[in-house]
């Protein structure tokens, strides 16, 4: 990848990542709809979009999918239940759906191989404090702990934690895509 195309309506932490691996960012408008506006990719260049909130509908998705078939990074940390887009690199966040301090999906059906090799596994246990004290307590306790946590994920490369991993299979997934959809 030698260049990426980021949107300016994006969390400030998303382009940490490119930045640490030396690719050059391109920042690029959005239109009504939330989608790019005049990006036009060469070979070795991808965009990253956003599903905000997974708001995008089918046709906005099939658009995305056509455009840029390929050289998609497809942003649904805040979509964690939208089906991941066709020809591209997925991305989903478990610890902004779920109580879990840690932990992410890469989902793809490109033919890439993701060198993981020497990332480590997360260690979670000293950052879950804020969970407890939010469950316990009230969703707006352990917020300055929440912060920490956040602050420590900004560089931290690693696998998923096993409490993480642990914890979301426990999960009943369907079940909480259903009572989001009808709440």
């Amino acid at each position: 990848m030698s260049k990426i195309y980021l949107p300016y309506f994006t969390c400030i932490d998303t382009s940490q990542p490119f930045k640490d691996l030396g690719i050059q960012i391109v920042y690029y408008k959005l239109d009504d709809d939330l989608m790019p506006l005049n990006v036009r990719l060469n070979k070795g260049e991808y965009i990253l979009w956003t599903n905000y909130y997974g708001n995008a509908s089918d046709e906005m998705i099939s658009l995305i999918e056509k455009r840029y078939s390929g050289q998609i990074i497809a942003d649904n940390c805040h979509a964690f239940f939208s089906r991941p887009l066709k020809n591209a690199i997925n991305c989903y966040s478990a610890r902004k759906f779920i109580g879990v301090a840690d932990g992410a999906y890469l989902i793809s059906d490109l033919d890439i191989e993701f060198d993981i090799k020497d990332l480590k596994r997360d260690n979670t246990s000293p950052y879950m404090q804020h969970l407890f004290m939010q469950n316990e307590e009230g969703t707006n306790e352990g917020y300055e702990l929440s912060l920490m946590n956040e602050k420590r994920l900004e560089k931290n490369y690693a696998l998923m934690s096993v409490t993480t991993e642990n914890i979301l299979q426990l999960v009943d997934f369907n079940k909480i895509k259903q009572i989001r959809k009808n709440f």
